[in-house]
């Protein structure tokens, strides 16, 4: 089955969410105000959650933007995790000075709290004002700073502070990124493999170099693929217990994507498949996967035969059947596929 290529205008916002996602604008990527309560933060989570899972990509061909769109899943629950919580929170609004400036004033209606945010920076202009006004005093200035002026003067500082943390150092890139993988790896310990996996993720995105991240990524992500390959593989057994085979075709689909080792949602796909969907060349490829991944099986020998004799490869078809009479003697099926031949 062809998939969809990504249009130009996915891949600009993929590389757009990619480039906040590596700058940690968590207020920006949810699309929430700083004052936005729990409720708020929560629903722009589920929304953005579901637009942006891997799996909503599933009939686009992404190519090289696979990644992309699993880092910025993950950015997105690193987002919401912060912002959820208080007291991460509030450690986030400390460290990213910047930010906090351009949520408050630069989008002022994302959410319900705009008449806070609206009373927040009327309060703010009129103390600049009283401490200009106050200064000049002091000096014998006669003329008192216009507020257009000060609107200006508060725009450069803005503007500067988002530089700022755009030119993020090396060092401190370095420091994030080993702050990312010692989580990473105590939310490993403690049995949470998804979520370790996300920061060690982030750690490497920040310390692209170091090997170190990167051979514990492989391995920790591998493991969290196949946590996530297992889930819909029951979701697919569950869904044929009911005969909901379209439910659990596309959710074998789903565990395949993953490149699980078990060979199960290969031969269960091509099998169902087979009887709703007949698409050979596919069936084919889905039994030499399942026969790959899993030698011994009498079952997935004789089933990849019989797809090689529906496609006339009759050498390909008796060698299997006879891999399968290999592995059980007396496989009726597969002898009956040899006189067949």
């Amino acid at each position: 089955m062809s998939k969809t290529p990504l249009s130009s205008e996915e891949i600009s916002e993929l590389e757009r969410l990619s480039i906040m996602v590596d700058q940690e604008q968590h207020y920006r990527l949810l699309d929430v105000g700083r004052h936005s309560e729990a409720s708020i933060v929560q629903a722009a989570y589920y929304k953005q959650s579901r637009k942006w899972h891997p799996d909503a990509f599933f009939r686009k061909d992404v190519g090289e933007y696979g990644p992309v769109i699993d880092k910025i899943f993950m950015g997105l629950t690193q987002a919401f995790q912060v912002l959820s919580d208080p007291k991460k929170k509030q450690q986030y609004d400390r460290k990213h000075p910047a930010q906090k400036a351009v949520q408050t004033e630069d989008t002022p209606n994302t959410d319900s709290n705009t008449r806070v945010g609206t009373r927040h920076r009327k309060g703010r202009r009129r103390r600049e004002r009283e401490r200009k006004r106050s200064t000049e005093a002091s000096t014998g200035a006669s003329q008192v700073e216009s507020a257009r002026d000060i609107k200006e003067r508060m725009k450069k500082k803005r503007q500067a502070d988002v530089l700022g943390q755009i030119s993020m150092t090396v060092a401190e890139q370095k420091r994030k990124a080993q702050e990312h993988f010692d989580q990473g790896m105590k939310e490993y310990t403690n049995g949470h493999v998804m979520q370790a996996a996300t920061a060690i993720h982030l750690a490497c995105k920040l310390d692209p170099k170091n090997e170190h991240f990167a051979e514990h990524f492989r391995v920790v992500r591998k493991e969290a693929r196949t946590i996530k390959a297992l889930e819909f593989i029951a979701a697919a057994e569950n869904a044929e217990s009911f005969s909901n085979y379209g439910r659990a075709i596309e959710q074998y689909r789903k565990a395949v994507s993953y490149e699980c080792e078990d060979a199960t949602p290969y031969a269960r796909l091509a099998y169902l498949l087979s009887k709703l969907d007949p698409d050979p060349r596919e069936i084919l490829r889905l039994l030499q996967i399942a026969v790959q991944k899993d030698p011994n099986n009498a079952e997935y020998h004789c089933l990849l035969g019989e797809s090689y004799f529906r496609q006339g490869m009759t050498l390909n078809a008796k060698r299997e059947f006879q891999a399968a009479i290999a592995i059980k003697k007396d496989y009726e099926r597969a002898i009956d596929g040899l006189k067949i031949l």
